[in-house]
């Protein structure tokens, strides 16, 4: 009964966000969520996959008349250990582009998993992700870091042949470093507000795997939002993302 109160609790506190949200627009690439699901010490899981964001030019994830449609491509892959029981953990790499905007984003984390119900996993994790960002405006051209402390909680069933995880994902996001030479009044407005003060950002997923034990195929479906007020020339996000891969474990004891 006292695990089940943990999980409660983490994940209202990670869900209860959302009721604030506020879809932000550019600058701001995000890896798809490892969502490992360790069951016991000594386990590895890996995850390589390809992603697909797309947004319209006014924030919505459904085509406006006259809009125009920005898509991005991405490639990450997503590492998970167990040295010992109920300890987690993890570490990737994702690379986007969506024109003229390459991103580079790495990320660490370490966290506690817990099996319960024979086949339910519990897990949170607190990380560190760093981005690398180039964005190319015709002859402009922008560049800036970004760092982000976050924290996840996810709740999933892991069965030999599938798994279903919920994840949610709440972080700020610091940025640095900016370098650019921008001359439109709006776009500079918009970077400046980036490297103004930091930016609460909530993103959620859901991830479906299927196959046979250690190896499945893996689709994840995700959303990111800005919590909180919001100019209106802050910069876009594709907030919508796709990621289809494959899932490997290595020494998984399945139930």
């Amino acid at each position: 009964m006292k695990q089940l109160h943990i999980i409660i609790i983490s994940l209202a506190t990670a869900l209860a966000f959302s009721g604030c949200a506020y879809s932000p627009q550019n600058y701001y690439m995000y890896q798809p969520h490892n969502v490992p699901m360790l069951r016991g010490s000594d386990e590895v899981a890996i995850d390589v996959s390809a992603a697909y964001n797309y947004e319209w030019e006014t924030g919505a994830p459904i085509p406006i008349p006259g809009t125009q449609k920005h898509e991005t491509y991405g490639f990450n892959i997503s590492t998970a250990y167990s040295p010992i029981r109920h300890l987690g953990l993890m570490g990737g790499y994702n690379l986007y582009h969506w024109e003229g905007t390459t991103a580079h984003n790495g990320e660490i984390a370490v966290g506690f998993y817990l099996p319960f119900a024979k086949y339910m996993v519990f897990d949170m994790y607190i990380g560190d992700n760093m981005n690398f960002l180039q964005h190319h405006l015709g002859a402009e051209q922008v560049s800036l870091r970004m760092n982000k402390i976050f924290l996840q909680p996810s709740l999933g069933f892991s069965y030999a042949p599938i798994d279903l995880v919920y994840a949610a994902r709440v972080g700020y996001a610091n940025y640095y470093g900016l370098k650019h030479d921008l001359s439109i009044p709006g776009e500079i407005n918009a970077v400046n507000y980036l490297i103004g003060s930091p930016h609460l950002m909530l993103e959620r997923s859901l991830t479906f795997r299927a196959g046979y034990k250690d190896i499945k195929g893996q689709v994840q479906i995700a959303h990111a939002v800005k919590l909180g007020s919001t100019p209106a020339d802050m910069p876009r996000l594709n907030s919508f993302t796709v990621s289809l891969g494959l899932h490997f474990t290595f020494g998984r004891k399945f139930p």
